[in-house]
């Protein structure tokens, strides 16, 4: 198996597709071999673990912002381990390149993703408008991005004194779970200054009601109506 690693970490070498040093490689891949003998060998069990490995690197990787060609590059080596690679090796090796170029593919996606939630909880508008404070919540429900807009709103609201705070979901699929539990949450927490979050912007703002009556969240800490007919109506 010593033999078999050293002839792989070679290859990458070469192809200047180490991950790492030398080193580095070889205190992560050494844990890759006895799985990937098992797998040549015919064992099922070995080669669904193997793949959970190779999968996991190739996401932890593409949050390492590794290219992808080097991810790949590094399953397609394997291959160059065997002086005269059986069939089985060569098909075991297609199916590591497949694997991690789809896990890296949805790896990279996942932080392309948080990005985008962290930029839209630390970046969605938040203003100031007739003495109340109204906030926006854009694309579907996600925790962090409800409470990182929600904690600015309160955190504006409280720093000017502003008693009532509005939430536009206009731009959002709407409430789910998610903003459900957050605005049971509001009701029972400690919000300072202000008194009432009125959720804005729905088209059936009815079901919402009727759902936080369900819940027994008080209107007078938790409303929904129209933008228009809560800027037309005096804040708390």
């Amino acid at each position: 198996m010593t033999e078999l690693l050293q002839r792989w970490l070679s290859a990458l070498e070469r192809e200047r597709a180490l991950i790492g040093s030398r080193a580095e490689a070889e205190a992560r891949l050494t844990a890759w071999v006895p799985w990937i003998v098992a797998a040549v060998g015919g064992d099922p069990a070995a080669e669904a673990e193997l793949l959970r490995i190779v999968a996991l690197d190739a996401r932890n990787l593409a949050q390492e912002s590794r290219a992808a060609s080097t991810v790949v590059t590094q399953s397609m080596l394997l291959d160059e381990a065997w002086p005269e690679p059986p069939h089985a090796v060569r098909r075991l090796t297609r199916l590591l390149v497949r694997v991690a170029a789809d896990a890296h593919a949805l790896g990279a996606m996942g932080v392309r993703e948080a990005a985008h939630r962290r930029l839209l909880a630390d970046h969605t508008p938040v203003v100031p408008i007739e003495g109340r404070w109204l906030g926006f919540l854009m694309g579907p429900p996600d925790p962090d991005v409800i409470d990182g807009v929600l904690g600015r709103l309160l955190r504006a609201a409280a720093g000017a004194g502003a008693k009532e705070v509005g939430l536009d979901l206009s731009a959002s699929p709407g409430p789910d779970p998610v903003l459900l539990r957050t605005l049971d949450g509001f009701a029972g927490m400690d919000t300072g200054p202000v008194r009432r979050l009125t959720v804005l912007g729905l088209e059936t703002p009815q079901t919402l009601r009727v759902e936080l009556a369900r819940r027994d969240i008080p209107p007078q800490r938790v409303a929904v109506t129209t933008l228009t007919e809560w800027l037309s109506g005096p804040a708390t």
